[in-house]
Parts: C-alpha cells; structure tokens; sequence
C-alpha cells in the first residue's frame, strides 16, 4: 500500500482513501507549536489533526462528513 493511501472503516465498511494533494500555509512557530502539542496530546500526527478538525467543522456547518459538491462561488474572484 502506498503512503497516499489509507483504509479506514466506516460503518462497517471498510473505505479506502487516496491521498494525493498537498496544502501548505504560512504559520507562526507559536501555531507550529500549538499544533505539534495538540496532535501528540490526541496521539495522532499533526496532518491527522488538521483533517480530523477540517472533517469535524465540515459537519457541523454541513450536517454530514462528506463533501457535499455545490458550484464553486465567483465570489472575491477578479
């Protein structure tokens, strides 16, 4: 199995993930920090931490853990 790819199961059935962008942002070396000490604390990586808090707010905004696809907005866009 490659890095990119993870098998999770969910709901009893098992659902493989492939992985295969990759975001980077700018960040304080306090936030570095505060990130590193919250990912050990919940004994995950800090890349598993970022997800699980993008996956958490997405539900609770959304209602569901999935993606639900809507027309991207021209909002801000020149």
């Amino acid at each position: 199995m490659s890095r990119s790819t993870y098998i999770r199961v969910l709901h009893s059935k098992p659902m493989v993930l492939i992985r295969t962008k990759m975001f980077t942002a700018r960040m304080s070396p306090d936030e570095i920090e505060m990130m590193r000490q919250l990912a050990d604390e919940e004994g995950i990586s800090v890349a598993d931490l970022v997800r699980q808090l993008v996956r958490h707010m997405y539900a609770e905004r959304h209602g569901q853990r999935t993606l639900v696809r809507r027309p991207r907005s021209t909002k801000g866009r020149k």
